[in-house]
């Protein structure tokens, strides 16, 4: 089980050790993210996708090598189906995958006896490899990956969430030119959203990341 202040922690650990806001970075490199998996996620409002979009272009505009993420893609991952084995065929049929991420899920959200998340939503933060839009989640969150966490079992394997944030960009090449990585830190610096969000759906996406975006495949969204 997890606690809610150590998960918070833990978070927060993230953020200051791998992340960085946009103030300084003397490269981009490789993030080697490829592949095809399934994701449960938490869905923003359009008010949260607008932005995230345009900031995720804007930046692609100025390093071109990254990973574009439209507002339709924008999200909150819970847990990762089968984690671990990314880059990796899944041999199950999907229908059975499919229905039984909508079984594990669908019972966890009666947890929360109809109540919305929220997470509170921060600075824009940076590393070589990935940008990402720093998340505080309340402790129905918690709930949630609590009891995702007791329907675990060797045929989900879940990887789960060390954090609420949303990833904004991904880099694909290493990138030196100075004055691309200064505008890219500007960038990063301006955006900030400082705003608790009232999470819209909580949706099952069958998604690939590969060189030039991230692509939902297929998506079900939870009632």
């Amino acid at each position: 089980m997890v606690m809610y202040s150590d998960f918070l922690k833990k978070q927060g650990t993230t953020y200051a050790k791998d992340f960085h806001p946009g103030k300084w970075l003397d490269h981009f490199e490789p993030d080697e993210t490829v592949d095809k998996r399934y994701n449960i996620v938490l869905k923003y409002p359009q008010e949260v996708t607008d932005e995230i979009e345009k900031f995720s272009n804007a930046l692609c505009e100025i390093i071109p090598s990254c990973t574009k993420f439209s507002g339709r893609n924008c999200h909150t991952t819970v847990v990762v189906f089968r984690g671990e084995e990314q880059n990796t065929k899944i041999p199950e049929p999907e229908k059975k995958i499919i229905k039984k991420l909508k079984e594990v899920a669908k019972d966890a959200l009666m947890t929360l006896e109809n109540k919305k998340i929220e997470i509170y939503l921060g600075k824009m933060l940076i590393k070589p490899t990935s940008a990402i839009l720093s998340g505080y989640p309340d402790n129905k969150f918690i709930k949630l990956l609590n009891k995702l966490e007791e329907r675990n079992d060797s045929f989900l394997r879940f990887r789960f969430a060390w954090g609420a944030h949303i990833t904004t960009a991904r880099f694909h090449k290493h990138e030196k030119d100075h004055n691309k990585i200064t505008r890219a830190l500007k960038l990063v610096d301006k955006f900030k959203i400082f705003k608790n969000i009232t999470i819209e759906d909580v949706v099952i996406t069958k998604f690939e990341i590969n060189s030039k975006e991230y692509k939902v495949i297929e998506e079900y969204t939870l009632p």
